[in-house]
């Protein structure tokens, strides 16, 4: 496109490197998309101190951001269980999101993720025939099923209507599976599933311990219009959304 600008890579600090210098060193770009992430929000949200959490499709990113800087870990970020002794932005990460599976375990109790999976209403976006749909659905959600696919956030997203863009009648097909198996109506199911959602994305930023006392909690990611303002609600912690929150890792990038 006749772009005669140099390239740059984000580092895994926030700043910046050359495009040579990523090819020599590419273990400096750990954590570099939340570190992006981070920056772009602030710059969004125009504050100086906030918690931040990037609710992706697989995991939630979590940083504490005071006088306008992440912290950062100088003696190396941790992945898994290594130190990788590369400095990067603190960022504790949560496998909870978007894609996260909903499981049921024998005493009937629900939870998302760690893993990801594709959603029920993904999987069968193009099946239109509704007895099609109620078998796939009864192979994926039933007990002990292996099968691909299983029911996310996502597909909660499109039971209760705040997103539209896959199939919805797969989603609802879910859910009346899932009533069947935890013998409830299906308000109360989707209560139950909504608040295991809930709980999970509170715990992450319990265990995060970047929560502070009167500092605001700002949510970017595709999934976080949707779902951030009814956690804050329900949790009683003050938190918004800005405007262009799903791109914030782009635009941090360019800031």
């Amino acid at each position: 496109r006749g772009i005669s600008a140099p390239l740059m890579v984000v580092k895994g600090d926030g700043s910046f490197m050359t495009g040579k210098s990523a090819e020599e060193k590419p273990i400096e770009t750990i954590l570099s998309g939340p570190a992006a992430s981070v920056i772009g929000t602030m710059h969004l949200a125009e504050l100086k101190d906030a918690t931040v959490i990037d609710i992706g499709g697989t995991t939630s990113d979590i940083a504490s951001v005071k006088d306008g800087c992440v912290d950062i870990r100088e003696d190396g970020a941790i992945v898994g269980a290594w130190r990788t002794h590369v400095m990067a932005a603190d960022i504790y990460t949560h496998g909870i999101g978007g894609d996260s599976k909903l499981r049921i375990d024998e005493a009937g109790n629900l939870t998302f993720g760690p893993d990801k999976t594709t959603p029920i209403s993904l999987l069968l976006n193009d099946e239109k025939s509704d007895d099609k749909i109620l078998k796939k659905v009864k192979q994926v959600i039933g007990e002990d099923s292996n099968a691909e696919g299983g029911f996310t956030p996502t597909d909660l997203a499109h039971v209760i209507g705040i997103y539209d863009k896959w199939n919805n009648k797969a989603a609802d097909a879910a859910i009346d599976v899932l009533c069947d198996r935890l013998e409830c109506d299906r308000e109360t199911c989707i209560v139950r599933v909504e608040n295991a959602f809930f709980n999970t994305i509170k715990k992450a930023l319990d265990d995060s311990g970047k929560m502070k006392d009167n500092v605001p909690i700002i949510a970017i990611g595709a999934p976080s219009h949707a779902w951030m303002p009814q956690i804050a609600a329900q949790y009683g912690f003050t938190s918004f959304v800005p405007e262009n929150a799903d791109v914030a890792n782009a635009i941090g990038a360019a800031v």
